[in-house]
């Protein structure tokens, strides 16, 4: 090595701390988009914004020292020149000098020391050179992570060998050898900058997935909706039907002598509230401990004694019936909880809700073969075959 080894920019420490920063985001980020499908799109969306705004106030951190490197990268090139041409001077001198020697005007002892002089000389201002050349190359990456573009080709060594085939220093045809690459950190920046295009690609797919899926809901409700107004015309349908008839019956003081006690009680029925299903009508006499069965689900095949006063459901570790892997599922989905002979099952106020027999509920009396759904799980209660 020279004794003028390249010192480092005293910018360049704090460039390196930033780019380490940067990259260690970026790792984390690829962690995040790994584990997506482990937590809730929320808690994702969210995780995944805070490291995509730090990376970008990094970046807003190293954008300034762009006009640094360039300028430091420009020094470096004239500083090559004047060592090139210094070089140039040098290797003249050498050759008149071992001209002279041929010619008898020195003698060897006079020779040998002069010549070898000249030669650590030269081979001390080439050494220099490429020492200059790979701070450049260095430079050049990491204004290529800065910019985020790729690195220029280097046009010089083409440019050589032209100069070498004219001067028959290498034959022509070893210009068409591939060239090895000589900036493997940059192509390994593009390669990660294509796979988090990739990656883009799919969080769009999905969002437009999620879209799809709130479209369905909507068209859901719109269904709820109008059959909830189908409900209310059967009524108003009923109320002008009775006003029909007791336009048409005799007349009394009353104006209900026509219209027997059954039917002024099922007119009252038709003001009293919509009863939850399952009410204590319905409710069916347990003989015999229930089981839970999962149908369908990550968890198919499981089954559940409801051996407990109360039993819970959810995603979280602390839930009697944990489903963990459904997101779907709310930490706190459901209970079911044993009243007498009756089990009773209660949505806990849950994201997605929870429905039997295809009918959404907040509570609701279980019979024998209701089917349960909880997230993407469904669930069938059963007599126990004890």
């Amino acid at each position: 090595m020279s004794e003028n080894n390249i010192q480092q920019p005293e910018f360049m420490p704090e460039v390196e701390k930033l780019q380490g920063e940067i990259s260690s985001l970026k790792e984390r980020l690829d962690l995040v988009e790994n584990n997506r499908e482990k937590v809730r799109p929320k808690i994702y969306e969210k995780v995944k914004g805070e490291y995509e705004e730090k990376l970008t106030v990094l970046f807003d951190q190293l954008n300034p020292f762009k006009e640094k490197i360039d300028s430091e990268i420009e020094s470096l090139q004239n500083e090559i020149a004047e060592f090139q041409e210094e070089a140039e001077g040098c290797e003249e001198e050498t050759e008149e000098f071992q001209l002279r020697f041929f010619a008898g005007e020195f003698s060897e002892d006079d020779f040998e020391p002069k010549q070898k002089e000249l030669q650590d000389r030269l081979d001390t201002l080439k050494l220099n050179i490429e020492e200059k050349k790979d701070a450049i190359k260095n430079l050049k990456v990491t204004l290529s992570f800065i910019t985020g573009e790729p690195l220029e080709e280097e046009e010089e060594e083409e440019e050589e060998l032209e100069e070498a085939v004219e001067d028959e220093d290498i034959p022509e045809e070893d210009l068409e050898a591939p060239v090895e690459d000589e900036y493997p950190e940059a192509d390994e920046d593009i390669a990660e900058a294509d796979e988090d295009i990739a990656e883009a690609d799919e969080d769009i797919a999905d969002a437009d997935e999620d879209i799809a899926e709130v479209d369905e809901d909507i068209a859901d409700a719109d269904e709820d909706i109008a059959e909830s107004y189908e409900d209310d015309e059967v009524y108003e349908d009923s109320e002008d039907e009775y006003s029909a008839e007791e336009d048409e019956g005799e007349e009394s003081d009353t104006g209900m002598e026509d219209y027997p006690d059954t039917q002024m009680k099922d007119m009252e029925d038709l003001d009293a509230p919509v009863e939850e299903v399952g009410e204590e009508g319905d409710d069916y006499v347990w003989t015999s401990t229930p089981v839970l069965d999962v149908i369908e689900g990550d968890f198919t095949g499981e089954s559940y004694h409801m051996d407990k006063d109360r039993i819970t459901v959810g995603r979280g570790p602390n839930n009697d019936i944990q489903l963990a892997t459904d997101t779907s599922v709310s930490r706190h989905h459901a209970q079911l909880t044993q009243e007498g002979s009756h089990y009773i099952l209660v949505d806990l106020e849950s994201s997605n809700g929870s429905s039997v027999n295809g009918i959404r509920i907040t509570r609701v009396s279980l019979r024998p073969n209701d089917e349960i759904m909880i997230g993407q799980s469904k669930l069938i209660i059963r007599p126990s075959q004890d």
